[in-house]
């Protein structure tokens, strides 16, 4: 099958192409508002701001208080308030550093999420967190989400390939290709009818049957 004999649907932020040794390849941006993603981060930037000189404040703080402890002693007061400053400095450090990673996601240019169709079924899910809008994610994406990192690039050898479904999860649709004991969703940020057209490519490629 060639995808550029392929009628492309109308509208559709899927795109043709190829990568680097010629493979045909479908892209796709993810799809989120660019207002909405620079809003987001000029909240944190904003907030990381304040994060920073609150770091600092308790750095300085809590440098005095063992200072001081180390000169006088201290009483058990000072060992408390000590004690409670380094809890909520680590709690507050570990705060600021997701929330950089954040800032740093929002803020760099998205990569397409994609699929080439070589050797092996390439499947990118992009720079970019693809998280739907009611909340519902697999474990894949949760994890991806609280840890501000995007699933990685897997490349699944056609034989290795499972069933490719197209199915509801409540109100949403989910398009799946299963590898092993893992289920990879695919398209989180497309309209159903481009993941209904992606389904078909899929299976036409992979010999499997709707």
């Amino acid at each position: 099958m060639e995808l550029t004999s392929l009628e492309p649907l109308p509208n559709s932020r899927i795109l043709f192409g190829q990568d680097d040794d010629g493979h045909p390849m479908l892209s796709w941006k993810p799809g989120v508002s660019t207002v909405g993603r620079w809003a987001t981060a000029a909240f944190l930037g904003f907030w990381l701001c304040g994060w920073f000189a609150g770091e600092v404040a308790a750095l300085g703080m809590l440098a005095t208080m063992v200072a001081g402890i180390l000169r006088d002693g201290g009483g058990a007061i000072a060992w408390g308030v000590g004690l409670f400053l380094l809890i909520w400095l680590a709690g507050w450090t570990t705060g600021g550093f997701w929330a950089a990673r954040a800032f740093a996601i929002l803020v760099q240019k998205p990569r397409p999420e994609s699929l080439t169709f070589g050797p092996v079924l390439r499947y990118d899910p992009g720079s970019f967190l693809a998280i739907p809008t009611n909340g519902d994610m697999d474990r894949e994406s949760a994890r991806a989400f609280r840890l501000w990192r995007p699933p990685p690039v897997r490349e699944i050898p056609w034989s290795e390939l499972g069933p490719i479904r197209l199915e509801r999860v409540g109100e949403r649709q989910r398009l799946t290709v299963d590898w092993g004991a893992e289920r990879i969703e695919i398209g989180a940020t497309l309209r159903e009818p481009e993941r209904e057209w992606l389904a078909e490519i899929l299976r036409a490629w992979a010999g499997q049957h709707s």
